[in-house]
């Protein structure tokens, strides 16, 4: 993951700055350079403190081209549980086609602490889509 100035001006929303965030490659718009290898890349935020709010979603501006069903983008959460350490990885939603736009708002756990997170991962066949692009993420909670 790094910030790009690739596609920026391009977001559907009209907001977001000069920069998105993207899992792929700027210089060939692809997912990965020279070997042809797997891509297991995640892009994690950090530790929300949501103890005072019963509700929370996670919305985002997503641009994603992925070559076929095998490779896929993933929103993912984890929460502090009662004992003090952390849930597993849970996956709020998955994409593996084509998507452009806004993720319309997901929603995530409240009334503990929270992490979350943006994975992609891929096969090692040929990868020749732009990847995935990420702009305005943003946590509503009340």
């Amino acid at each position: 993951w790094h910030r790009t100035t690739l596609y920026a001006s391009q977001n559907p929303s009209g907001f977001g700055g000069n920069y998105l965030w993207h899992c792929g490659v700027d210089a060939d718009t692809s997912y990965l350079y020279s070997p042809i290898a797997e891509v297991h890349d995640t892009l994690f935020m950090p530790t929300m403190d949501l103890t005072w709010y019963g509700n929370a979603r996670v919305s985002y501006d997503r641009m994603i081209q992925v070559d076929g069903a095998a490779d896929d983008f993933r929103l993912l959460y984890s929460f502090r549980m009662a004992d003090g350490t952390w849930s597993g990885w849970n996956t709020v939603t998955t994409y593996n086609t084509t998507a452009w736009g806004n993720s319309g708002g997901m929603t995530i756990p409240a009334g503990t602490q929270v992490r979350v997170a943006f994975s992609f991962d891929t096969d090692n066949v040929t990868n020749t889509a732009d990847g995935v692009f990420l702009d305005r993420i943003m946590v509503y909670a009340w």
